[in-house]
C-alpha cells in the first residue's frame, strides 16, 4: 500500500467516525462539585511524599555545600541524617495515629514493616561510616518511602477508595 492510498483510506475512516462521544454517565454533577469547592483536595499520599522529597532535596543540597566546606563539618551532615530520621518517624507515626482505630487489612503488614525497618536501621548505620554517600541517602529515601506505602496500603488501599 503506497502513502496516497494510505492516507485516503486514514481520512476516509477519519470522516466516518462519530463526531461527537457521548460519556456513559452524567459527569457534570462532579465537575460541577469540583469547580465549586472551596477545599483543595490533596492526596495524604501525595503530602507525605512531598514532604519526604523536600526533605531530601535538602539533604542533598546541604550535601552539596558541605562536601564544598571543610572535612571537620562532617557532623554536620550526620546532624541532618537524624533530622531525617526523626522526620521520618513523625510522619509515620502521625499515620499510625490516623489509622490507630481502624482494622488492618493484612494480618502480616508489620513483619514486612520490620524488615523495612531492619534495612533503614542498616541504611543509617553505612551512612554514619560513609555520610557523603549520596546513594545510600536515595536508597533510605526509598526505604522510608516504601514505609508509608505500606502502612497506607493496608489501612487505606486505593481499590476501597473513590
Amino acid at each position: 500500500m503506497d502513502n496516497k492510498t494510505f492516507e485516503q483510506r486514514l481520512n476516509d475512516e477519519l470522516n466516518n467516525l462519530e463526531q461527537e462521544i457521548s460519556p456513559a454517565r452524567d459527569l457534570w454533577p462532579g465537575i460541577d462539585h469540583a469547580i465549586n469547592s472551596n477545599t483543595i483536595a490533596v492526596p495524604k499520599p501525595l503530602a507525605i511524599a512531598a514532604s519526604v522529597l523536600l526533605v531530601v532535596s535538602l539533604a542533598f543540597s546541604a550535601g552539596l555545600y558541605i562536601n564544598s566546606s571543610a572535612p571537620a563539618e562532617t557532623s554536620a551532615i550526620n546532624n541532618l541524617i537524624s533530622s531525617l530520621q526523626n522526620e521520618h518517624r513523625r510522619n509515620k507515626q502521625a499515620l499510625l495515629v490516623e489509622y490507630e482505630n481502624q482494622t488492618a487489612l493484612a494480618p502480616d503488614w508489620e513483619g514486612q514493616m520490620g524488615q523495612l525497618e531492619q534495612a533503614e536501621q542498616a541504611i543509617y548505620e553505612a551512612l554514619r561510616e560513609d555520610p557523603e554517600n549520596l546513594e545510600l541517602l536515595k536508597i533510605l529515601r526509598q526505604v522510608q518511602t516504601k514505609q508509608i506505602e505500606l502502612i497506607e496500603s493496608v489501612y487505606a488501599p486505593l481499590f476501597t477508595t473513590i
